[in-house]
């Protein structure tokens, strides 16, 4: 055996490590994580509250209330038990217009299930796929 190159072999996989290590924290490091742009358009949103009627294969027929709060991300749904979570997170959906043109999402346990909804734009109103576990089906929330 050759010290030297059992020396190099061990130089240069501490210093791999090192180098992975560096990179996994940089973003902590330099205060930039992926929540940091959300949380600015959130603490910018106002408060929202839109009422809609739900369709689908998830659950019920029925009508929720989705609403945020000022400065905040989280939403929180009342109303039916329609089977959809009761909690999510309105990403960039500063207003009603925004909330309108999905790209939200609720999330949670609706039984003894968690499942996760995500809404998009479609037909006037809104569609979700939702699934979690064994659970997979489709919304349709009509803005009244």
């Amino acid at each position: 055996m050759n010290p030297r190159t059992n020396r190099g072999q061990a130089t240069g996989l501490v210093g791999g490590l090192s180098l992975v290590g560096i990179l996994l924290l940089s973003p902590f490091m330099m205060g930039h994580g992926c929540g940091e742009s959300k949380g600015s358009v959130c603490d910018e949103a106002g408060a929202t509250e839109m009422t809609f009627d739900v369709t689908g294969s998830c659950g019920p027929t029925g009508r929720i209330t989705v609403s945020a709060w000022t400065g905040s991300c989280s939403l929180a749904v009342t109303g039916d038990d329609v089977a959809l979570p009761m909690k999510g997170n309105r990403s960039h959906a500063v207003d009603l217009v925004d909330l309108m043109k999905g790209g939200w999402w609720l999330e949670g346990d609706t039984g003894e299930q968690g499942m996760r909804c995500d809404f998009f734009e479609s037909g006037g109103g809104l569609e979700a796929r939702c699934n979690g576990g064994e659970f997979d089906c489709t919304t349709h929330l009509e803005a009244q």
